[in-house]
């Protein structure tokens, strides 16, 4: 297969490229999304958590994370001296799943985080199961967002909270031409060295593209039903932060 006829394929959010663009992918991921972030992943992910709210929160909190590929969002949770509970991430790469519970057992909190092989679109929890549900880079993967939307608000508890971080086409000149370049040339050079799957990493591009803008996934939060549905920029509005909340 071309690059571009992987490319074009991944755009129709079919599954199974994506799951082996993914998989393929999972050897690599969390050093590529250091380098290629220049680092700032991991605050973009320490912002998820203090927007969050943990101190607000009564008892033990029940954390599901989509997409969670390697698990950094769940760890970046378990980390935080105020998160009390415990954690589960899903996704339906296995490979990146087998690397997030390696972590696990060498940060010893195999008692706090279970890694679950399973669809973001099907979720096989029951309603009103978790008080957060998170999601990394994640929404612009799934093959039907509005019903990807519509589970996350089945499984979260009346008042529990949604956060989303997610790149998203920037709206004005020059964070438009900083961020595209960036998107556009560096992530796929750079992406395209260290993993040989032609086109990965120029998917991202692409996708980004394609996708909704940031307002635009605030107005599906509120049609679903979300309250208190906002966001917040990072730096050229590269990534975006939201953050809502299943009304009580």
């Amino acid at each position: 297969m071309t690059k571009d006829e992987f490319i074009n394929r991944a755009l129709t959010r079919d599954e199974n490229t994506i799951k082996e663009m993914f998989s393929h992918a999972a050897r690599n991921y969390d050093r590529l999304n250091h380098w290629l972030s220049f680092n700032m992943d991991k605050g973009w992910r320490r912002a998820m958590v203090k927007r969050a709210e943990l101190g607000s929160m009564e008892g033990d909190v029940l954390l599901l994370d989509l997409c969670t590929g390697t698990g950094d969002v769940v760890f970046e949770f378990v980390r935080n001296r105020k998160f009390r509970g415990k954690a589960v991430g899903i996704d339906f790469a296995e490979p990146m799943l087998k690397i997030a519970r390696e972590k696990a057992e060498r940060m010893h909190v195999e008692d706090k985080v279970t890694f679950l092989e399973a669809n973001a679109l099907d979720l096989p929890f029951e309603e009103n199961s978790f008080h957060l549900v998170t999601i990394s880079f994640g929404l612009r993967n799934l093959s039907n967002l509005d019903k990807g939307i519509i589970e996350i608000k089945r499984v979260l508890k009346p008042g529990g909270c949604f956060l989303s971080l997610e790149f998203f086409h920037p709206d004005d000149g020059m964070s438009k031409a900083i961020s595209s370049w960036y998107i556009n040339y560096v992530v796929p050079l750079v992406g395209n060295m260290v993993n040989k799957r032609k086109g990965a990493y120029a998917y991202l591009s692409a996708s980004r593209d394609k996708f909704i803008d940031a307002g635009g996934l605030d107005v599906k939060l509120r049609k679903a039903g979300f309250a208190n549905v906002n966001h917040r920029n990072f730096l050229f509005r590269i990534a975006t932060l939201h953050r809502c909340e299943k009304p009580k």
